[in-house]
């Protein structure tokens, strides 16, 4: 399986774990590209770095996926508002993804791990028109080691 078809599968399986969580109203793999209010709240992953240790035949590759909940529209965000309404489900989906070790559906995943959460906040992408939240969870998995003609 090509290293694409990889975080494809294992974004999949975060969109797919984070839209079980109760009050998520929508999950999106790949993010959607105009995202509209009625959906909220919308949970969506994005590619993060990784880091690469190559042996002979296989990589060990550990990559961080952000995975953000938009909640509420910026304009509707007032502190009592977006702390009311983000809080249950910031502890919900984070303890959604913390009972995971591995991801069963995806069989060349090794472990994931919750790294951190932002806290309740104003999402930068879609222009920061959304306040929710960010989760960066690791997952090491291990790929095939391609080689060049003649290497």
């Amino acid at each position: 399986m090509t290293a694409t078809g990889m975080v494809d599968k294992i974004s999949d399986a975060l969109a797919t774990i984070g839209g079980a969580v109760s009050g998520i109203k929508l999950s999106s793999d790949p993010p959607p590209a105009n995202p509209q209010s009625a959906n909220l709240p919308l949970l969506y992953v994005l590619s993060g770095p990784a880091a690469h240790d190559d042996a002979e035949q296989l990589v060990e590759v550990t990559r961080t996926f952000r995975v953000q909940v938009a909640i509420l529209p910026t304009g509707l965000g007032d502190p009592n508002m977006r702390e009311k309404t983000c809080r249950p489900l910031l502890d919900a989906v984070t303890e959604k993804y913390r009972s995971y070790y591995n991801l069963a559906s995806v069989p060349f995943v090794e472990r994931i791990r919750l790294v951190r959460d932002s806290g309740i906040v104003v999402l930068p992408e879609y222009g920061y028109k959304y306040i929710g939240f960010e989760l960066q969870i690791e997952v090491t998995y291990f790929a095939t080691r391609s080689f060049a003609s003649g290497e």
